[in-house]
């Protein structure tokens, strides 16, 4: 990303999957001697090698390593506007979690849940997470096997009477109960 001597441009960078996404926008970052860009790396990392969540919080999904740096000289960016970061979770998330060094922070958040998404602006970087309030929730479940095998039997039972009945001829009207002409 270019650099000029009002800043860095905006630009938007994301992960190949689209999970994490930061968007900067113009000057969020301000221009350096002999710096030329900025590099943005979004890393995702595994849940179990970062630091815990506060309690009562859990991560839903990957956390991502969000750096800034200025190019070439790789060193730390700090930016002087908010940047948009977006996070997408797989099951439930209200909050975007900050750990910069010192513990997590959670961030003012806009839950986008129609795309499993929250929404967060910092200035900082550092570990970015979706995060949920609450009990740890279980992996979704899944429907067992012989359910399925039930519920095809149940319809299937329910279905054969009809077939049945359809399939029965129907009796001719009697000549009786047709009514005659005077």
């Amino acid at each position: 990303m270019a650099l000029t001597d009002a800043g860095s441009a905006a630009a938007v960078v994301t992960t190949p999957d689209d999970q994490a996404q930061v968007s900067l926008p113009a000057g969020a970052f301000p221009p350096s001697a002999g710096q030329t860009g900025l590099g943005v790396a979004i890393q995702p990392l595994d849940p179990v090698q970062v630091p815990p969540p506060p309690a009562g919080t859990a991560i839903q999904g990957n956390p991502y390593r969000i750096t800034v740096a200025y190019v070439p000289s790789a060193a730390t960016a700090t930016a002087v506007q908010p940047v948009d970061v977006t996070l997408r979770y797989p099951v439930d998330a209200t909050s975007v979690i900050l750990s910069a060094g010192a513990g997590w922070q959670a961030l003012p958040t806009t839950l986008e849940s129609a795309a499993l998404a929250v929404d967060a602006t910092a200035t900082r970087f550092g570990i970015f997470a979706a995060a949920s309030t609450g009990v740890t929730p279980s992996r979704p479940r899944r429907t067992p096997a012989w359910a399925y095998a039930a519920a095809g039997a149940a319809l299937l039972a329910a279905g054969i009477p009809t077939l049945v009945a359809r399939r029965r001829p129907r009796p001719a009207p009697s000549p009786q109960g047709k009514r005659q002409k005077r």
